[in-house]
């Protein structure tokens, strides 16, 4: 997108940048301005931008997603009461596209709320519960909120995801963290 974002007459490019140091990762949308020679990434200064704009955008497809996601419930458990029991064991348990999009949303959303400030540890909780599901795709994804809060919670965490059997996980887990550590030092 294209917008004069501070109404200074000059207009900011916003570009969803993948993140270098996880490819599991929503790309972000980073805010770019143009300095005289060359354009820069500016993001700090419009946190306004994130705060009332892009976060009400991704509160409102989470809950929208939410919905969604209970109705499915709501038809499958009624589908489910039809049927005998014979036929819900044979039953797909992965996760449906719904599930997988609220994740992406609930991780930019945190994102926000971290990046602007409102709370350092947004997602944490949830990354946690994340980080033990059978599912590699949400284990994946707590290794991006835990990369991202970067705190020691966060750290102990990522050394417990080096065990994990799924070797995408382990292998992520630690090129997280060895990440993390070149940064520190």
């Amino acid at each position: 997108m294209i917008r004069d974002l501070d109404l200074d007459g000059e207009k900011e490019l916003i570009i969803p940048v993948p993140n270098s140091e996880n490819i599991y990762a929503p790309c972000w949308p980073t805010i770019y301005k143009w300095n005289g020679k060359k354009f820069e990434d500016a993001s700090q200064s419009f946190k306004d931008y994130y705060r009332n704009v892009l976060l009400p955008q991704e509160k409102n497809h989470i809950l929208k997603l939410q919905i969604e996601i209970e109705k499915e419930n709501l038809e499958r458990h009624s589908d489910r009461s039809k049927n005998n029991a014979e036929n819900t064991k044979n039953e797909v348990t992965d996760l449906d596209i719904n599930d997988i999009e609220l994740a992406r949303h609930q991780i930019t959303r945190d994102k926000i709320i971290r990046f602007i400030g409102q709370d350092s540890h947004a997602g944490f909780e949830r990354a946690k519960e994340w980080s033990m599901s059978p599912y590699t795709f949400l284990r994946q994804n707590a290794i991006v909120v835990f990369g991202d809060i970067k705190d020691e919670e966060s750290i102990n965490q990522l050394q417990k995801l080096l065990l994990d059997p799924e070797l995408s996980i382990a292998e992520n887990a630690k090129s997280v963290l060895n990440k993390i550590r070149q940064k520190k030092q």
